[in-house]
């Protein structure tokens, strides 16, 4: 006999809230990558490149929230918030593209009840890590991640710099 404990959970839906401003070529690229499987919020801030009419023609099953004006990026994804329905929540640039998996395999970090917030790796076009949590790249952050001096002591603020913390893939 099992219990629910012992039970893994399924990974939750997700609802994705996609900002844009003038991002319409890079928009119709976010959304095609998300694929029909999640609950996509698109909250454009009155662009002037069509954005909006190219989301309402070609992705019939996001839900579209049209600015009068530019409310902010900030402002925008609140009113995403607002009507999102799925038990998590993924905040994404429209200028970003996800691998087919990225959203299902983030939403499966969840399934541990210690997981309060986890983000994706971002990668550059050409494979490498996109650094992006880290006010400032410092000399000696890059040399303790270079040299793996932050191996030597795991945790350590000395040799592991806030910043870097390991991927969902260890």
């Amino acid at each position: 006999m099992t219990s629910d404990a012992d039970t893994p959970r399924t990974p939750p839906r997700v609802s994705v809230i996609v900002v844009s401003f003038n991002t319409r070529e890079k928009l119709h690229q976010c959304l095609t990558a998300l694929g029909p499987e999640h609950e996509v919020i698109v909250v454009d801030n009155a662009s002037a490149d069509g954005s909006a009419a190219m989301v309402q023609a070609e992705f019939p099953n996001a839900t579209l929230i049209a600015n009068a004006e530019n409310r902010g990026f900030g402002a925008a994804n609140n009113q995403g918030l607002a009507i999102a329905t799925g038990a998590l929540v993924l905040l994404l640039n429209s200028d970003a593209y996800v691998a087919p998996d990225t959203v299902a395999r983030l939403a499966e970090v969840f399934a541990d009840p210690d997981v309060v917030a986890a983000g994706p790796r971002l990668v550059n076009p050409d494979g490498s890590l996109q650094w992006s949590a880290a006010r400032e790249l410092r000399l000696w952050a890059v040399f303790c991640e270079q040299t793996y001096l932050e191996k030597l002591l795991p945790g350590s603020r000395l040799f592991s710099p806030y910043w870097i913390r390991p991927s969902v893939e260890g």
